[in-house]
């Protein structure tokens, strides 16, 4: 289930994604988003009947579990507002090169 948080205001769902990489161990990662997108897939690559999976389009993300009892608050607040910062450069940076202000 995806959970609410505010952050600066922007209010933003987000989820936590937990696997298990051979030579790293246990990985998590936050993702934030704010709606989902409808994407088709066949059951096989090429052939079989076509489904429709809802996935989140996820803004940005971040290296750690935020509900962790390892990171204080102040060190997921600061890793969470990087992140969002960054996000919203990139951002800002994609409409001025659409807008031909590459320099």
């Amino acid at each position: 289930m995806d959970k609410k948080i505010k952050i600066n205001g922007e209010e933003y769902l987000y989820k936590v994604e937990t696997w298990y990489s051979g030579d790293w161990g246990l990985t998590e990662e936050t993702h934030f988003f704010k709606e989902y997108v409808e994407e088709r897939k066949k059951r096989f690559l090429f052939f079989g009947k076509e489904k429709v999976v809802k996935k989140p389009f996820v803004l940005f993300k971040v290296d750690l579990n935020i509900e962790s009892i390892f990171y204080t608050k102040h060190e997921v607040r600061a890793k969470v507002e990087a992140a969002e910062s960054k996000f919203f450069e990139q951002s800002r940076r994609k409409k001025e090169i659409k807008n031909g202000e590459i320099i």
